[in-house]
C-alpha cells in the first residue's frame, strides 16, 4: 500500500493577455511596452492632449498566469498464495484531487476547476479482485468516477451562460458519480 501526495505551484505561466483593449488602455502605465504611441504632434498639443496617438497595441501572450494543483494518490496491490484455492490478488488505485485552481494574472481571483466540466474530478479510481488457479484467471474490477457540475468553472458571463444552457440540456446541475463493473475470465492453453 502506498500514498503519494503532490503539490505543484506554477507562476508566470504563459496566458492570453487578460485585459483586452479597454483594459490595456486603462492600465497603460503598467504595460508601457505594449502601447506604442506616435510623438505628440503640435496639433494634438494645441487640443490639450498630453500623449501622441496610439500606433499599435500588443495583446499577445503574457507571463502572468498561475496554477496550483494538489493531489493524493493511493495504490494497493496485495497477493495471497494458497495451496488449495489458488492465488488471490486485491488491487486498487485512487486519486483525490482537492485543488486545481488557475488565475490569469496576479491579483485576480483564483478559479477552482475541480468538479466542473472543464476540470478534473475530485475522486476517481479503480479496485479489483483477481483469482488465479492453474491456467484459469477471473478478474472483477470496479471503476469509480466522481460527480461533477455540467458548467465550466468561473464566474465570467460566458461560463455562466454555457452552464445555464448545459443545465437545460442535461436537466440537472450535476452529472452523478458513476461506477462501472467489469468481469473478465481467461484461460491459458499449452500447445505441445
Amino acid at each position: 500500500f502506498s500514498v503519494d501526495s503532490s503539490r505543484i505551484d506554477t507562476r508566470r505561466e504563459i496566458v492570453d493577455f487578460p485585459l483586452g483593449v479597454a483594459g490595456l488602455m486603462a492600465a497603460e502605465a503598467a504595460y508601457p511596452e505594449r502601447v506604442v504611441r506616435a510623438p505628440l504632434s503640435p496639433a494634438d498639443a494645441a487640443l490639450g492632449l498630453t500623449v501622441g496617438r496610439v500606433v499599435s497595441l500588443d495583446l499577445g501572450m503574457i507571463n502572468a498566469g498561475g496554477t496550483v494543483v494538489e493531489a493524493v494518490d493511493f495504490d494497493l496491490d496485495w497477493t495471497v498464495q494458497t495451496t488449495a484455492s489458488g492465488e488471490f490478488r486485491i488491487y486498487g488505485a485512487a486519486t483525490w484531487q482537492p485543488t486545481f485552481r488557475r488565475r490569469a494574472q496576479e491579483g485576480v481571483v483564483w478559479v477552482e476547476r475541480v468538479g466542473y466540466a472543464d476540470g478534473p474530478l475530485e475522486w476517481r479510481g479503480n479496485a479489483g479482485l483477481q483469482w488465479t488457479k492453474g491456467p484459469l484467471t477471473i478478474d472483477l474490477n470496479l471503476q469509480y468516477f466522481d460527480s461533477y457540475r455540467v458548467a465550466p468553472a468561473g464566474l465570467d458571463p460566458l461560463a455562466i451562460s454555457i452552464g445555464a444552457q448545459r443545465q437545460r440540456y442535461q436537466g440537472a446541475r450535476r452529472i452523478p458519480s458513476q461506477v462501472y463493473v467489469d468481469l473478465a475470465a481467461w484461460r491459458r492453453f499449452e500447445i505441445h
